[in-house]
């Protein structure tokens, strides 16, 4: 588990963005006037989710 640092350009519904166009659920919260996102693999998680949840980042980040 570990907690990432969101770009200040990040959308504000970001967490309803990756959950409504790829399934993706992650918790993202503000913290010290920064917003992060909680990243967190369990036993049942592949590789390919990671991938996808890298995919989608990278399409919703340069497209703001």
């Amino acid at each position: 588990m570990f907690s990432v640092a969101l770009p200040a350009h990040t959308p504000t519904n970001l967490k309803e963005i990756l959950y409504e166009q790829y399934r993706i659920e992650v918790p993202v919260f503000p913290w010290q006037d920064k917003r992060y996102m909680r990243v967190s693999f369990q036993v049942y998680n592949t590789a390919e989710d990671g991938e996808k949840l890298l995919t989608a980042m990278r399409e919703i980040l340069c497209a703001t």
